[in-house]
């Protein structure tokens, strides 16, 4: 028993040393500076100059920011035509720098959801289908005070690791389900700059 527990422990460890290395080099950039150069329309990092312009989507109810090249999936392509479910959600990605970002927006709920349980509950079942990836949250203090959830995991691949982060968020009664993936490779870019798009979320009235 004490063997099982001091290999989980190391494990533990070991995760938590990547997950640092992983983001040590954004502490160079604010939550807030990252923010800002999403709403300016233009991010630059590193060697890196992204486009982003604002999207309305679901019938113009809600607005995002998001990159430029990015392109939308039709929604004839996610799943069965013409049913209500396609017209609540969207995907865009970018095959060649296997990006992605997924929304779907649910029906209105007359009853109060809790966004943290949701999540631990979608957690679960994200390790129950797939035993091998890494789940852990990362604290985002702006998401928070939005009152967004998020969590994150690394899913292995043939040749690598896919970075997922996965947020939820209420917008007039409806839970937004969102997700950005990405090459584990870009997470010091994607995984900041996607936290900053979230932000950007707005609801029209």
């Amino acid at each position: 028993m004490s063997l099982h527990w001091d290999k989980k422990i190391a494990g533990i460890i070991l995760a938590q040393r990547e997950r640092e290395e992983l983001y040590e080099e954004t502490e160079e950039l604010s939550e807030l500076a990252w923010l800002e150069m999403v709403k300016s329309g233009e991010v630059r990092f590193e060697n890196h100059t992204i486009g982003m312009e604002k999207q309305s989507l679901f019938d113009r109810q809600l607005e995002i920011m998001l990159p430029r090249h990015l392109s939308s999936v039709p929604k004839g392509e996610l799943g069965r035509e013409g049913t209500a479910h396609n017209r609540d959600q969207y995907l865009f990605i970018n095959e060649q720098e296997q990006l992605s970002c997924g929304l779907l927006w649910m029906q209105r709920s007359e009853m109060e959801i809790d966004l943290e349980f949701l999540k631990d509950c979608m957690m679960i079942e994200s390790k129950g289908k797939k035993p091998e990836i890494r789940l852990f949250e990362l604290e985002s203090d702006a998401l928070k005070q939005l009152n967004i959830e998020t969590f994150d995991s690394l899913i292995p691949i043939e040749n690598g690791h896919v970075y997922q982060l996965v947020f939820l968020g209420m917008f007039d009664n409806r839970v937004l389900i969102g997700s950005f993936q990405f090459k584990a490779d870009q997470a010091t870019l994607w995984r900041p700059l996607s936290t900053a798009i979230i932000q950007t979320i707005r609801l029209n009235k």
